[in-house]
């Protein structure tokens, strides 16, 4: 009997080890990861609440932060999910890409959607018409 239950505590800490190796392997940086999590969100799922997190979380600060630091000025009346929504149209018609880091190419398209515009001596929020949710981000 012992030997039967060493046996299957070396199956299992196998099968452990294999998984805990495969997902040393996935970059949970990415583009790739990450954007699941925008998906599942967008789509009112929960599979992913990690990703979830993780994507509203660095959209997120890209936009608090965006214009003092990042030059990102939201227009007014923008979501939460719109923008996350412009993040993952952008990143979806670069698929070659998508092994970049995902905050690289979240803040490369909300720096291109909505820049600030210089005034005086700070910065300003551009119109919302610049850019409207729902637009083509190919120009």
């Amino acid at each position: 009997m012992g030997k039967q239950h060493a046996i299957g505590i070396a199956v299992v800490l196998g099968l452990l080890s294999q998984q805990s190796a495969s997902a040393q392997l996935q970059d949970t940086g990415s583009a790739d990861y990450v954007i699941v999590g925008c998906r599942d969100g967008m789509s009112g799922e929960n599979r992913q609440p990690f990703r979830q997190g993780l994507c509203g979380g660095i959209v997120q600060t890209i936009l608090y932060f965006g214009r003092t630091s990042f030059n990102v000025c939201m227009p007014e009346g923008v979501s939460m999910g719109q923008a996350i929504g412009v993040v993952v149209a952008y990143i979806d018609q670069r698929p070659e890409r998508m092994h970049e880091r995902f905050e690289t190419l979240a803040l490369e398209v909300l720096q291109q959607s909505w820049p600030c515009q210089k005034v005086g001596g700070g910065r300003a929020q551009i119109a919302p018409e610049h850019f409207r949710p729902g637009d083509s981000l190919m120009r």
